[in-house]
């Protein structure tokens, strides 16, 4: 899929807030967003303002999964948008014990997948019956 620069640079705007709320940091931001090796963590504050991600699809890829989380996570807790932030911060049996945080840096894309199948059942259930 195509993204126009305008559709890149509102999805890096919105996913790099996002993974802020989470208490990432920059370097986090960078990692868990597939940008190792194409973004440096000190040109952030570009990307924050109007700078796109590179449009690469394996990029957008990882930021649609940060998305769904977020989306996920904004379902499951509507009533209180701090809960997405403790949420990722703290250790889930689901995960090892690992805090999500800790998962989506050490396991990347097949963390995001996990954790969005875990808050997601309709994503879940696309993943499961179309394989």
């Amino acid at each position: 899929m195509e993204l126009t620069q305008d559709q890149c640079l509102m999805i890096t705007q919105k996913s790099i807030a996002i993974m802020q709320n989470w208490g990432m940091s920059e370097q986090d931001i960078v990692k868990i967003s597939g940008l190792e090796g194409i973004v440096k963590a000190r040109h952030m504050e570009r990307y924050k303002k109007d700078e796109a991600f590179p449009n690469k699809n394996s990029v957008y890829v990882y930021l649609e999964h940060i998305l769904g989380i977020d989306e996920a996570l904004a379902t499951t807790y509507p009533r209180n948008n701090q809960m997405a932030r403790i949420w990722i911060n703290r250790p889930h049996r689901r995960f090892a014990k690992q805090t999500p945080k800790a998962f989506m840096l050490a396991e990347g894309q097949k963390a995001l997948v996990a954790l969005r199948m875990d808050l997601d059942c309709a994503f879940a259930w696309e993943r499961t019956t179309s394989k």
